[in-house]
């Protein structure tokens, strides 16, 4: 149950709190007071979209906060689920910014919106004027009558996962194509594994082969340099012959100057070190020049080779990883169409299996739909009777099925499409809701179907935002009652304009909004016995109401007080 609201800087509220009750609690107000807000609040704090627009004119930050006390065993089990303790009590932070941020936190706990989402689903049902347009589109029909019977939505997803079964089956098969396509891409798949295997791929190859192609090409250039470094350290040439011959002489000059001064005895030392290390190198670069000696024709098979592993990647894969990849691909996919045969044979099996359950199954829906669809009609008929639609006809008709069902006919929900018919007069043909049916009658039937439903799905709180509209005098007395009837089994909480649903309330908030030169705000209040009457009154005569507008509006209250005393 909703037992309090806290907002602020929403729209024209820069900080109220209302504290609802158990029972009828019924928000009015003047037209354009602000009622919407608070209905508006209470979808922000559930999770709707978050609509900056909201947030009160100057201000940076609007916030709502609710607290539900006590909760159901279905959210508490989805606060488990989504990682809160298990509590029977919910307390709802939601925060937006006009710079786009967000924060949302449960029971004192940061939480994400799907979080939110989740936990409160099912939480309140909100019924505004929007859901008699939902009455108008045929699709919400079919979704209203699995609402009603009890068996229809485990049914309904037995035929869905039938459903996805047997089209995740269908799809396989339909991979394999004909026997003509799938010669023709074994005969493909063979030709490309046989010209990778031939290519024999390996990693880094290509690298390798390209350093030795640059060596490859640049050989004269190579022996000729290496040649003159090696000179150049090791040869006799000129006048003092290589740098180790030099460094040879200049290690016999100092060992002949160490006799007038020994510490000249460490750069011989130093010296020595030097030519052991050029030396190392001398014989190393002595080495390598085995390296620049190749067989005739050793270019022309690298430009080859590098050529094919190019050719091979344009076709395959922009890597050789790639290739390999594809390769390991085609195999698994050859494999499987040499196995067509027999995959075909055991996925033909089960599709025929899974197809038979499906239409099984959807028969059974909609045997059980039609037999709800009676009950309902009878349902919405009494109610609609009780509200002053007598003689009026409802048919829930189903479209025609073929003869004979074939899965391809089935759908995610079943066979069934349904469509609300509808005759206001004895007599009278019936015709589809979405044609003929006025505004006061569409809120009456809405009105009626929630009434119905509300025992069903378990919802604590149903709130009705102004779905009264087209209605009047005695219908809105009955209306009244109905709802008051519904918050026996549930909390409610009605935005209405209709003086005898206020009488009927038991929490009564008046919303009214108040301007100076600066400023316009909305204000919440409750109201008690005696300012209830006179907004009843007012409901009934305007802000001047007079002296027959407040005994009327006492009457209506009384009326209302036994009504509920003799309930």
């Amino acid at each position: 149950m909703l037992t309090r609201i806290d907002i602020q800087n929403v729209a024209l509220i820069t900080k109220c709190s209302v504290e609802f009750g158990q029972g009828l609690n019924i928000l009015s107000g003047e037209t354009g007071a602000g009622k919407s807000i608070v209905i508006d609040s209470i979808g922000f704090v559930l999770g709707a979209r978050a609509d900056r627009s909201l947030i009160r004119f100057g201000e940076t930050e609007a916030r709502v906060d609710a607290l539900f006390y006590p909760v159901s065993d279905r959210t508490r089990d989805a606060l488990v689920q989504n990682g809160f303790d298990d509590d029977d009590e919910l307390l709802i932070s939601r925060t937006m910014t006009t710079d786009g941020r967000s924060d949302i936190r449960i029971n004192g706990r940061s939480a994400t919106l799907s979080m939110l989402r989740s936990v409160t689903r099912g939480l309140v049902d909100v019924v505004g004027q929007h859901e008699n347009v939902l009455l108008l589109k045929a699709a919400y029909h079919l979704e209203l009558l699995d609402s009603y019977g009890k068996e229809l939505p485990a049914l309904k997803n037995e035929v869905a996962e039938l459903y996805d079964e047997f089209n995740k089956v269908a799809d396989k098969l339909a991979q394999f194509g004909d026997a003509e396509e799938r010669a023709r891409n074994v005969e493909l798949y063979e030709y490309q594994l046989n010209e990778i295997d031939k290519a024999a791929l390996s990693e880094g190859e290509e690298d390798e082969l390209l350093a030795r192609r640059k060596i490859l090409n640049n050989t004269e250039r190579l022996l000729e340099g290496l040649s003159q470094t090696i000179g150049l350290l090791d040869g006799d040439d000129g006048d003092f012959g290589g740098a180790l011959s030099r460094i040879n002489d200049c290690c016999r000059r100092l060992g002949r100057l160490t006799e007038d001064d020994e510490s000249l005895g460490q750069f011989i030392d130093r010296l020595e070190s030097a030519r052991v290390e050029l030396d190392d190198v001398c014989q190393t670069l002595k080495e390598k020049l085995s390296d620049y000696e190749f067989s005739p024709g050793e270019l022309e098979r690298t430009e080859s080779r590098i050529a094919e592993i190019r050719q091979i990647k344009r076709k395959y894969g922009a890597t050789v990883e790639d290739v390999l990849k594809y390769a390991e691909g085609i195999a698994a996919e050859l494999s499987r169409l040499k196995d067509a045969d027999s995959l075909i044979e055991q996925l033909t099996c089960q599709k025929k299996t899974l197809g038979a359950a499906l239409v099984a199954k959807a028969k059974e829906l909609t045997a059980q739909r039609k037999r709800y669809a009676a009950e309902l009609e009878q349902r919405i008929s009494s109610e609609l009777n009780d509200l002053k639609m007598a003689g009026t006809t409802i048919s829930i008709c189903f479209s025609e099925q073929p003869d004979e069902l074939m899965p391809q006919d089935v759908m995610r929900s079943g066979a069934d499409r349904v469509e609300f018919m509808f005759s206001p007069n004895v007599g009278a043909p019936v015709m589809p809701l979405t044609k003929i049916i006025s505004g006061g009658e569409m809120s009456r039937m809405l009105l009626a179907v929630k009434v119905i439903l509300c025992g069903i799905e378990g919802v604590q709180t149903i709130i009705f935002d102004e779905i009264d509209t087209g209605i009047s005098g005695g219908v809105a007395q009955t209306v009244a009652c109905k709802m008051y009837a519904v918050s026996r089994g549930g909390q409610v909480v009605a935005v209405t304009h209709l003086p005898q649903i206020c009488a009927m309330a038991d929490s009564h908030f008046a919303i009214s909004k108040s301007s100076d030169e600066v400023t316009t705000i909305t204000q919440v209040r409750r109201l008690d016995g005696e300012e209830s009457i006179a907004e009843v009154a007012r409901l009934i005569g305007g802000n001047e109401y007079t002296v027959t507008a407040k005994q009327h509006a006492q009457n209506m209250k009384k009326w209302s007080d036994d009504y509920k005393i003799n309930f």
